[in-house]
């Protein structure tokens, strides 16, 4: 469904409708790199104008962040919550743009994308941007579900590398602190109480 030429011209991506995208050498059309980790259908491919970074969107609503040298994958964007149609880096190569079959477009931060792997998972955030969610839920580092979100919102929620978001609506979950949960669902939450 879709291809691009890498900024020096010299090699060409395109998706796989496998759940692989492949980079390809124009001058002996020999296939130089798999990129191997979408678990569906790639709708969308781009080349960062550096030729350092490639983005894949998928069916799977996610997009992903690659090393075009090696291959690697950087970054894993959850947000969407329908098939990732398109996805274009910014002129500068700082941000990336997705647009998705559920009506939203998200400008995202490559710098903090790269980042979202941390340790850090006492910020919501963070936490639903690291791990996504699964069927509306939040997952916790057991595999515990914490939180559900409506399906209505979970297009919507705006995540920490997503500088930009552009829907119908938006919902947007600020947390203060540290994410709390624990087996009595009451005694999660630490408001004030007076």
């Amino acid at each position: 469904m879709s291809i691009a030429f890498s900024p020096s011209g010299t090699y060409i991506l395109s998706d796989g409708v496998t759940g692989a995208a492949c980079v390809w050498d124009i001058t002996t059309g020999q296939q130089i790199l798999v990129l191997e980790g979408d678990t569906d259908i790639i709708c969308s491919v781009a080349y960062s104008p550096n030729g350092l970074l490639i983005a894949t969107g998928s069916f799977d609503s996610k997009v992903r962040l690659w090393d075009a040298e090696d291959g690697r994958q950087l970054a894993v964007l959850h947000g969407h919550d329908e098939h990732v149609e398109s996805v274009a880096f910014t002129a500068d190569g700082t941000s990336l743009v997705s647009g998705s079959r559920d009506s939203t477009i998200r400008v995202w931060d490559i710098a903090k994308a790269q980042e979202q792997f941390s340790d850090d998972v006492t910020d919501l955030a963070k936490a639903v941007e690291r791990t996504g969610l699964r069927d509306g839920w939040l997952l916790g580092e057991a595999r515990e579900l914490l939180l559900w979100v409506p399906k209505v919102y979970r297009a919507y929620l705006n995540l920490p590398s997503c500088r930009i978001l552009i829907g119908r609506r938006r919902v947007e979950i600020k947390t203060v602190g540290k994410l709390h949960h624990g087996e009595n669902w009451t005694e999660c939450w630490v408001g004030d109480r007076s």
